[in-house]
């Protein structure tokens, strides 16, 4: 079981990965606006927030989770 310290910085490690990973999607999805505008023939992409919103919700489910198991095992 983990004690205090160990504790505590489990669940700060487990709450900084969800953020970084919503950080890098957020800067991919701002290089994505800056390419080039679609033309004729090009295939067609989805507008990022319609490609990216999925995995958002399944990260923060994920994330819940982990916090929650992390919590009910080290109590």
């Amino acid at each position: 079981m983990l004690s205090g310290p160990e504790f505590w910085s489990a669940v700060i490690a487990l709450l900084f990965v969800p953020l970084a990973y919503l950080l890098r999607t957020i800067v991919d999805e701002g290089a994505q606006e800056d390419a080039r505008p679609w033309r004729w023939g090009d295939r067609r992409r989805r507008p990022p927030h319609e490609a990216t919103w999925g995995r958002h919700e399944y990260l923060l489910a994920l994330t819940g989770f982990t916090v929650l198991a992390t919590l009910t095992f080290a109590l």
